[in-house]
């Protein structure tokens, strides 16, 4: 942690997300090799961390900050820990002459996190402090200059990323992978004044970190994400609750299905059932059929003569 603050003392923090390569340019300035880099989405920054170097006869002390988005710890954690050290350093009579701002070009596109985080390190800092900003691009070799170029334009030029930061002061560095040119940056920060950021007068007037402009902030998206989550689980309960709906139809439709098959095979069996009835009879029938159709002797002598008979009547008649 930094000590009793010296008149001529140049002070930057150096601040970003996780994995922005905020330990990594501090490391490399300093040449002090205990520095632990982080390679994941866990930050190995766990507290606001102090470290002192000279440069051309001037003394420096980088501030290195937490990251926000980090694995393990949540964000009003991080913000916490910075106010606090904030509120001691400005206690001490320490002011920040610089803020350097890293910013890993890498990325696809800019994360809703990432400007969420920086709208936060906005109302921190204030608009009057924008001029004592170094919004720093890293890992610039990473990615093919045309796309990298067209990624540091839309941050340039769009307000709500760096744009309205650039117009109040904000210059743009590409942050080297040379030890010397890193130092030569931080060498143009020599006149910058001390200033006093808008985090710390608030706390200096008597609120307490998490009720700052910037904790606010920071809670405002934690509502906006919380009702998201809830209207997120609500649209995923009634997907759910459709997909066993639809479910219940179907398995009420294939059980229609089944019944409706299993009637149809009873009706074919009985019908098969009664056409072999049927089929049985006729052959009953036609085995009895010749007998039907062969008289006995004396039926058929009765009848001729009666045969006989009504022809005679008839015969008389005429």
């Amino acid at each position: 942690m930094a000590t009793e603050a010296h008149n001529d003392e140049i002070v930057v923090a150096v601040v970003g997300v996780t994995g922005s390569g905020k330990s990594s340019f501090i490391k490399r300035v300093t040449g002090n090799e205990s520095i632990e880099i982080g390679h994941d989405l866990r930050s190995k920054t766990a507290e606001v961390q102090a470290y002192p170097l000279q440069i051309m006869g001037k003394c420096y002390t980088l501030v290195d900050t937490p990251g926000f988005d980090d694995g393990e710890r949540t964000d009003e954690d991080i913000f916490a820990s910075l106010a606090d050290w904030l509120r001691r350093s400005y206690n001490k009579g320490q002011r920040l002459n610089a803020l350097l701002y890293l910013h890993g070009i890498i990325a696809n596109r800019e994360k809703g996190s990432d400007l969420r985080n920086l709208k936060v390190f906005k109302k921190l800092c204030g608009a009057e402090n924008y001029g004592r900003i170094v919004l720093g691009i890293t890992w610039w070799d990473q990615v093919d200059p045309q796309t990298a170029l067209a990624r540091e334009t839309m941050l340039a030029e769009t307000p709500e990323f760096w744009g309205d930061m650039v117009q109040k002061g904000s210059r743009i560095e590409r942050i080297p992978h040379d030890k010397a040119q890193c130092m030569q940056l931080l060498y143009s920060l020599v006149q910058n004044q001390r200033t006093t950021l808008r985090v710390q007068h608030e706390m200096t007037e008597g609120k307490e970190a998490l009720r700052t402009t910037a904790a606010m902030e920071m809670e405002q998206y934690k509502a906006i994400d919380a009702i998201k989550d809830a209207e997120e689980g609500e649209r995923r309960a009634q997907e759910i609750a459709y997909q066993l709906k639809n479910k219940a139809i179907e398995q009420w439709a294939s059980e229609r299905r089944l019944e409706q098959h299993r009637r149809h095979q009873e009706l074919q069996m009985q019908q098969m059932s009664q056409i072999a009835d049927l089929e049985t009879i006729r052959a009953r029938m036609s085995e009895s059929e010749p007998s039907r159709r062969s008289p006995r002797p004396e039926a058929s002598d009765r009848t001729r003569r009666i045969e006989e008979l009504a022809a005679a009547l008839q015969q008389a008649r005429l």
